[in-house]
């Protein structure tokens, strides 16, 4: 088969605690604190991508780039984030919502156990 795994993902452009700090705010401890900056330690920078990607789907990225590789399956990661408006709506009309895999018919969502990348093969 030279069908690929997709993997869809959404990367948050732009996102930045500042951008939700209103004057009132700006001197609370949450803020103020040698803790402020961890604020978002949970988000990690998307690779090649301007944007940030939560953990939760840094976490599947990992998990089914890893089972690919173990097992010579190409890959292939979409930012939905980054797609156009006519790629969004394909996107939504086929019910895809990040995070997501497909292969072919075969639809994951969210993160996938070892079990459910298993039926990839057959």
């Amino acid at each position: 088969m030279n069908e690929k795994v997709k993997i869809y993902v959404c990367t948050l452009d732009g996102v930045s605690a500042f951008d939700y700090v209103d004057k009132e705010s700006i001197g609370h401890p949450c803020v103020t604190s040698r803790h402020a900056e961890d604020l978002f330690t949970e988000w990690k920078h998307f690779p090649g991508s301007n944007g940030v990607l939560p953990q939760d789907q840094k976490d599947f990225v990992n998990t089914v780039a890893g089972f690919c590789k173990k097992n010579a399956i190409e890959y292939e990661i979409i930012d939905m984030a980054k797609l156009g408006l006519m790629g969004k709506m394909k996107l939504a009309l086929k019910g895809l919502k990040a995070p997501v895999i497909t292969y072919g018919k075969t639809k994951i969502n969210g993160l996938p156990k070892e079990e459910n990348l298993k039926a990839l093969l057959l």
